[in-house]
């Protein structure tokens, strides 16, 4: 049963269940405030954003497999999901709401809404997997377990207050439950998924994937290139301060563009059925740069404050005031760098599987090369940031000469990777190969 399920819906499951249990036994177990820093918290938003994009491409899927009141299901399931989604925005213009120093009862008033929001997806989400099943039962058993076990804040903070716990138990009593609606409507998942036939591939698609991804690498690069660009002359040249703070504030933004570009093109690949191109890498491949988009767009609202408020004090202000060695290193932008960049190793990699089985050495060992150097220049990169120039003084040349090499290097990486991902394409276009299928809707 697991085998027909969509990989996107399971991946959307598996991560929330992972994240959400993570959390709550951190909680009851840790005596440090770290497992619930701002660091933390843009690990959770991160997965839980990836989680919820994963969540709407899984629906999609499986209304494509199903028919009748089954398809209607997947397409309320795909509405849950697309809430999730907006929620994940909403929250970030949330922090930017706070942030310019609105009253309290209007900040109370707004997270009430996007709480409620949130329970109303989860209810969608129960009742569509419900539907998809095919028997209407199970619709009212996944709305009501939407709904009790994501409950509205207001309504959690009551019986909060009824059992008089402290923050911790306030927060397992809030995530545990969400875990375990996880794990029923995983269940549900599995079970609302129709027994599949299979078609014929699609190298078209998968070729249009790829050179999506490639798009979006190129993307990464332009805003890499043009991001320390903008620094280097901007030490010894005549840009202002504002103008600076404005690129380092639109970095991020365009990032998080560029890793949904190139999670759209990895899915294209994914759902093409060309077997040749391991969909579990494309599909490891999407989870990363959503999580990486994820976790980039949590950090906005932080990095806006610490460009323009650095002197306020509400309470997303201690995020870049904090000496916590976790903190810093959850973070920074290392981290992210790393873990994008395996989601770019794991395409190239799949790239590399792609030209042996086809028999084509040339490009195999092009391939394999590639992906060696990829990884060598995104780690020295990462370590050039992290133990070059932050313990550099950032006006000698010694820092001009390092940011120079590591922007180098990440460029480079990149255009390797883009150029990688435009040939395959070009190849998989023009030489379909052996006939390929992939999981379609079957009879029941």
């Amino acid at each position: 049963m697991l085998k027909r399920t969509p990989p996107a819906l399971l991946a959307s499951f598996l991560i929330s269940f992972v994240v959400l249990l993570w959390r709550s036994i951190a909680l009851g177990c840790s005596a440090d405030f770290e497992v619930v820093s701002p660091s933390v918290e843009m690990i959770h938003q991160g997965a839980m954003f990836a989680a919820a994009v994963l969540g709407v491409l899984g629906a999609i899927d499986l209304g494509g497999r199903s028919t009748g009141r089954a398809a209607v299901g997947a397409r309320i399931v795909a509405v849950g999901f697309g809430l999730e989604v907006l929620l994940a925005f909403a929250w970030i213009g949330f922090q930017f709401y706070v942030q310019s120093g609105h009253p309290e009862s209007a900040f109370r008033t707004l997270f009430d809404v996007l709480s409620v929001a949130s329970t109303l997806s989860a209810m969608a989400i129960g009742i569509g997997l419900g539907l998809a099943t095919g028997r209407p039962v199970l619709a009212l058993v996944g709305g009501v377990i939407g709904c009790v076990l994501a409950l509205p804040w207001f309504v959690e903070g009551a019986i909060i207050d009824m059992f008089h716990v402290g923050f911790r138990g306030m927060m397992i009593i809030v995530l545990a439950p969400r875990a375990l609606m996880v794990i029923a409507m995983g269940g549900l998942a599995i079970v609302a998924s129709p027994a599949s036939a299979t078609a014929p591939a699609e190298p078209r698609r998968a070729s249009i994937g790829l050179a999506q991804a490639s798009g979006a690498l190129l993307l990464r690069l332009i805003v890499a290139g043009a991001a320390a660009g903008t620094i280097l002359v901007a030490t010894r040249g005549p840009f202002g301060q504002h103008f600076v703070r404005l690129v380092v504030l639109a970095t991020p933004i365009f990032n998080v563009i560029a890793l949904l570009g190139f999670a759209r093109g990895a899915y294209g690949v994914a759902r093409s059925g060309v077997i040749d191109l391991s969909r579990y890498a494309f599909y490891g491949a999407i989870t990363l740069s959503l999580w990486t988009a994820g976790v980039l767009l949590s950090r906005i609202p932080y990095v806006y404050e610490m460009l323009f408020h650095a002197d306020s004090d509400n309470a997303f202000g201690s995020l870049f005031r904090t000496d916590s060695p976790l903190d810093v290193a959850i973070s920074s932008p290392q981290i992210l760098l790393l873990i994008s960049g395996a989601g770019v190793l794991l395409v190239l990699v799949a790239i590399a599987r792609f030209a042996r089985l086809r028999g084509l050495e040339e490009m195999r060992e092009n391939a394999t090369v590639r992906a060696g150097v990829y990884v060598v220049l995104v780690l020295g990169a990462v370590f050039i940031e992290r133990y070059g120039l932050s313990r550099v003084d950032p006006s000698s040349g010694l820092w001009i000469g390092l940011m120079a090499v590591s922007a180098g290097a990440t460029v480079y990486g990149l255009m390797m990777a883009a150029r990688l991902c435009s040939e395959t394409a070009a190849i998989v276009e023009s030489d379909p190969g052996l006939p390929s299928a992939r999981l379609i809707n079957g009879p029941t």
